[in-house]
């Protein structure tokens, strides 16, 4: 995973955060996929183990490899991810709309994971950027210090 910040304007107005995942040859899923493919073929579960690759295959395609967090002044906060097959989703929260910008710890059975969180004036639930990414405290520290200096300033 790589993280980057970039500033886009001279101007201190669009401050930019990337996250970006390596791209990695999917043995896992190709492995998976020709074992359910030959067991439809012995089996006469055929149509179960063919569901089962399908599942598989367009999981692995709408898995996000790039996400960018652009903090505009005045203006708000957009988020764009872009998948494994090229879709882009982007989601623009007005100035007026966030409350609070927090960084949030979440535990998992594993580990204690690092994230940014957004809370909006009247939505009940929170706005995590970069959560399909493993950000260090770190760079969540960067991206909090960013975003605080945009909206104060």
């Amino acid at each position: 995973m790589k993280f980057s910040t970039e500033l886009v304007e001279d101007t201190g107005t669009i401050l930019a955060f990337f996250c970006t995942k390596d791209y990695k040859f999917p043995i896992l899923l190709t492995t998976q996929l020709l074992s359910c493919t030959l067991l439809s073929f012995f089996t006469q579960y055929y149509s179960f183990f063919i569901l089962v690759s399908l599942v598989l295959f367009l999981s692995y395609r709408k898995e996000v490899v790039k996400e960018t967090l652009y903090v505009m002044k005045g203006l708000g906060l957009q988020i764009t991810q872009i998948s494994r097959d090229g879709s882009c989703t982007n989601l623009f929260i007005d100035n007026s709309e966030i409350r609070e910008v927090i960084i949030k710890e979440s535990m998992t059975p594993y580990n204690v994971r690092v994230n940014i969180a957004i809370i909006q004036v009247k939505a009940s639930k929170l706005i995590i950027p970069f959560k399909d990414f493993e950000i260090t405290l770190k760079e969540a520290k960067q991206i909090y210090s960013g975003t605080r200096s945009i909206f104060i300033n």
